[in-house]
């Protein structure tokens, strides 16, 4: 008789913080953060997400586990949660 073992899943949560906005969205199906910032992956799922501005407002970074403005990865081990930064142009 096989026996299977269920894959834990993990919820990933974006924050938008700042003083603008813009959106959030993953590699994966899933998290569009201008409607859904929360979504639960497999255990060990390689999330990638990506920060843009609105138009009058700059992407500042990352906080809560990436840093910088570059893509963020995250490996899927736990439930996480992520901080995308939006600030007006000044």
């Amino acid at each position: 008789m096989a026996t299977f073992k269920k894959i834990p899943s993990y919820l990933l949560t974006v924050v938008k913080a700042g003083t603008s906005t813009g959106t959030v969205v993953n590699s994966q199906v899933g998290i569009d953060c201008n409607a859904d910032c929360t979504e639960s992956y497999l255990n060990k799922t390689i999330v990638t997400l990506t920060a843009t501005p609105n138009t009058t407002a700059t992407f500042t970074g990352w906080s809560v586990g990436c840093t910088g403005k570059a893509a963020c990865k995250v490996t899927m081990t736990v439930a996480k949660k992520r901080t995308a930064t939006f600030n007006l142009w000044e």
